[in-house]
């Protein structure tokens, strides 16, 4: 996980507010810097881990031009 700013694609500062950017590996799937509809605050990541840690996740008021609703899938 990674959070970015969003007109740039390069990370915030720690404890800033950023969109997050989610990569999944496993055996049955690969999604890399997969944008996501949320924003968070970023923090270090835990020692022996990538990516960073995130906290006050919100989801973002537009994606792609678009109100995004929140509602059950």
């Amino acid at each position: 996980m990674r959070v970015v700013d969003p007109d740039t694609g390069e990370p915030v500062p720690y404890g800033e507010r950023g969109q997050v950017v989610m990569n999944h590996v496993s055996r049955a799937m690969l999604i890399p810097n997969n944008l996501e509809r949320d924003t968070a605050l970023r923090l270090p990541g835990a020692p022996g881990f990538g990516g960073d840690a995130v906290a006050d996740i919100r989801p973002v008021p537009t994606f792609a031009g678009t109100a995004v609703v929140e509602g059950v899938y």
